[in-house]
């Protein structure tokens, strides 16, 4: 079903666009409705990709997208999100560089936030509990943040003892 049903659904997103392209304009149609089309169609794709758990092919898509609209903040958070899955490596650059981007952009900030906090959390725990601070400003009530916070400064003291003791 994979790639039959996604071969089907660009199949029918084409011709969809196809279609729209070949209709007259109106007057008050925008006159980069074949864009938008585009957009639309590939923001599909990319979408089912992404709930597929299909990253790496989701990444291609969020590549596109982001050259055609490099002003939201959601498909820098899904390519960044889609990094992290496909590299599964603390401090990715592409995806840190992305969430980052979304922040910016307004989008899903907590979330972003957090992501981060992973992102460093095995290889610098103080930046990570950095970031799950600033995911606890934009949403209290997330448990798992003051979890892996808890986590962070447990390893870190450790490692401070850790030094102590070399050193003695």
């Amino acid at each position: 079903m994979n790639i039959n049903f996604f071969k089907k659904l660009f199949l029918f997103l084409f011709l969809l666009s196809c279609q729209q392209a070949k209709k007259e304009p109106t007057k008050n149609a925008p006159v980069d409705e074949s864009i938008d089309n585009r957009k639309q169609s590939l923001k599909l794709i990319a979408d089912s990709l992404y709930k597929r758990d299909d990253y790496a092919k989701a990444i291609k898509y969020f590549d596109t997208l982001i050259e055609l609209d490099p002003h939201n903040g959601e498909l820098y958070y899904k390519r960044g999100y889609s990094y992290d899955m496909v590299y599964k490596r603390p401090e990715l650059k592409e995806a840190i560089a992305d969430y980052l981007k979304s922040i910016e952009l307004g989008y899903e900030k907590a979330d972003c936030y957090y992501n981060l906090g992973l992102s460093y959390m095995f290889q610098n725990d103080s930046t990570a509990i950095s970031y799950f601070k600033k995911s606890l400003e934009v949403k209290p009530d997330n448990p798992d943040v003051v979890i892996l916070i808890g986590q962070c400064k447990k390893r870190l003291n450790d490692k401070k003892h850790q030094r102590a003791s070399n050193t003695l």
